[in-house]
């Protein structure tokens, strides 16, 4: 089950038509059937007809799959020939309570997909239409499904396709992402320029000299020592102002990335798609 806001739950069910139900019912019925290893019949007659090249795959106490040079056919017992009605024991009174049985089964089963499929629709309709606050974690995707944003929210990490996305929320999370990239590559700057210009002031020389052109080599020493010092200290203040800005951002984030949308029990490929109606 999918969690959709609340306490509310989808039955994990995809939504079926009609063709589809009576598709999974007659696959339903296949492992009912014996499997055969019959030779190929080179003209296998049936109910005035004529099947080329055939292989009976399958019987049942009732009919027989057969594949043939135009595809596949389910053919009574009946209308095969009497020697492979007796191959295969066909008994009349057999083949009905098996129709009856299978007849029964399949009503069974259309019933119960139905009812679950009626369950699922009458849970969406609960929840399509209903808005509520819903905070944008993150964009996973902006390209892929049909250019619909696919978003992680807390309730579907995986992430839920939001049309109608505020261009607003892209610009924050985007300005959050680019600033948490520019933080960890000029923190490492800073690093490197703080651990440089601590070498540089630790390697100046302090003793005097009484020669001039070594006293000027020192103190041009010393000064360079004191500006790589003075810039590393200004990254560092450069640096905090960015961390600071990225702790202001946070703050805003609930409020910056939260929207009012509700489920619309639609689905593109694996994503469901929610309705984005505004902020709140």
């Amino acid at each position: 089950m999918m969690q959709i806001g609340g306490s509310k739950t989808l039955p994990a069910l995809p939504q079926y038509n009609m063709r589809t139900i009576a598709a999974i019912l007659l696959l339903g019925t296949l492992p009912t059937f014996a499997q055969t290893n019959q030779p190929v019949i080179e003209v296998l007659p049936a109910d005035g007809q004529f099947y080329t090249n055939a292989q009976i795959t399958r019987v049942t106490p009732a009919y027989a799959v057969v594949i043939y040079d135009r595809g596949i056919v389910q053919l009574a017992l009946s209308n095969l020939p009497a020697s492979y009605q007796k191959k295969f024991g066909y008994d009349p009174d057999k083949a009905a309570r098996f129709l009856a049985d299978e007849r029964q089964k399949v009503q069974e089963q259309r019933a119960a997909l139905i009812a679950r499929q009626a369950a699922y629709n009458r849970a969406v309709a609960a929840l399509t239409g209903t808005n509520r606050p819903v905070q944008i974690i993150a964009i996973l995707d902006e390209v892929s499904n049909g250019g619909i944003p696919l978003c992680a929210i807390p309730e579907a990490p995986e992430g839920v396709l939001v049309k109608n996305l505020p261009d607003s929320v892209h610009s924050f999370l985007n300005r959050k992402i680019q600033l948490a990239a520019d933080i960890n590559s000029f923190n490492a700057k800073v690093q490197a320029d703080t651990s440089t210009a601590d070498r540089a002031v630790a390697v100046a020389p302090t003793f005097a000299s009484p020669y001039p052109d070594v006293i000027d080599a020192q103190n041009n020493q010393r000064a360079q020592a004191n500006l790589m010092a003075v810039k590393a200290r200004e990254e560092q203040a450069e640096l905090d102002q960015m961390k600071k800005t990225m702790s202001d951002l946070e703050i805003e984030t609930a409020d910056r990335t939260t929207i009012t949308a509700f489920p619309t029990g639609q689905f593109f490929g694996k994503f469901e798609i929610w309705n984005c109606v505004g902020m709140p």
